[in-house]
């Protein structure tokens, strides 16, 4: 989410398919300079070597400490509240089992005999110092034993500090985002639905400019229960239809939308288009920031 002016928020999501070109370039990055916090949802991150697996981060501040709720100001309490009911339900759900099962006293034939044998996670916590050598010979050094149990939901610290120096160099960002701030995942699809979750209930409209890839309405139906609401071009353009600006969300095509669907909650942009190849310029981005922070609408851009 890219926290702007105010109390609009966006998200990136990108693909380590697509490389970083002039052409390319990450959608809301030529606008940063309007952002205040920085936070960024990004698939398949350009950061990954070939062959790696994708994943995806969500950023949550841009550079310095984390702070306590108690020092947040009025502007971040009311930012707080953008959020959706059962996106701030979902984090008092969090199972407590693994915390639990790695408190228990572990079994030790010499150390500790009268200790537990843990079967209740699927962690081999007996057999590391078999595991570890195994895994660590050649080309895996540098295999570290916290490397066969189950890992940071959010992602392993070291990824999550590469993802910030990503941002920090492709966002072109004065400081790099918090790494703390950062969350990891796999997939865009599954990480568009759990960011739409999060900010909208079910019910809520997500307005998408058309054409849009067809796959949005069931990866933001199907269990998010979301609304797509196509924004559909501008009454009145200078463009002709084979203009690319003839495509171009308009202030006044999203507030038509809007205005017909009240309920709205989400902005889903595709930087390129697709399926139409189309890059935003500056001056539409400027207008799409300037409109959704007048009506406290979540930006989500999708950059694969």
């Amino acid at each position: 989410m890219i926290r702007c002016s105010t109390k609009v928020f966006a998200a990136f999501v990108c693909s380590s398919s697509t490389k970083t070109q002039p052409h390319t370039k990450p959608m809301m990055g030529s606008c940063w300079k309007r952002v205040r916090r920085l936070s960024v949802l990004s698939s398949s991150t350009k950061i990954a070597p070939p062959h790696t697996p994708t994943v995806t981060a969500l950023a949550s501040s841009l550079g310095g400490s984390t702070r306590s709720s108690s020092s947040l100001s009025s502007e971040d309490e009311d930012a707080k509240q953008l959020g959706s009911k059962r996106g701030k339900n979902a984090v008092k759900l969090l199972p407590s089992y693994l915390t639990d099962a790695r408190s228990v006293e572990q079994y030790h034939p010499e150390d500790c005999p009268h200790g537990a044998l843990q079967l209740s996670v699927a962690e081999n916590q007996m057999l590391e110092d078999l595991l570890v050598p195994a895994l660590s010979i050649p080309p895996k050094d540098g295999f570290t034993s916290d490397l066969i149990y189950y890992q940071q939901t959010q992602g392993r610290p070291q990824i999550r500090s590469v993802m910030s120096q990503f941002l920090h160099r492709t966002l072109k960002l004065p400081t790099p985002p918090n790494p703390d701030g950062l969350t990891l995942g796999a997939g865009c699809n599954a990480v568009l639905e759990n960011l739409c979750f999060c900010l909208a209930d079910a019910g809520d409209g997500v307005l998408i400019p058309t054409p849009y890839y067809a796959a949005f309405e069931f990866d933001l139906g199907s269990r998010a229960g979301l609304n797509i609401i196509p924004v559909e071009p501008p009454a009145t353009t200078k463009f002709s239809p084979d203009d690319a600006g003839w495509y171009y969300p308009t202030s006044e095509a999203l507030e038509t939308a809007y205005q017909n669907n009240p309920n709205v909650k989400i902005l889903l942009l595709s930087h390129p288009n697709n399926p139409l190849g189309v890059c935003y310029p500056k001056h539409v981005l400027e207008d799409i920031l300037d409109w959704a922070e007048s009506r406290e609408v979540h930006i989500v851009s999708d950059e694969i």
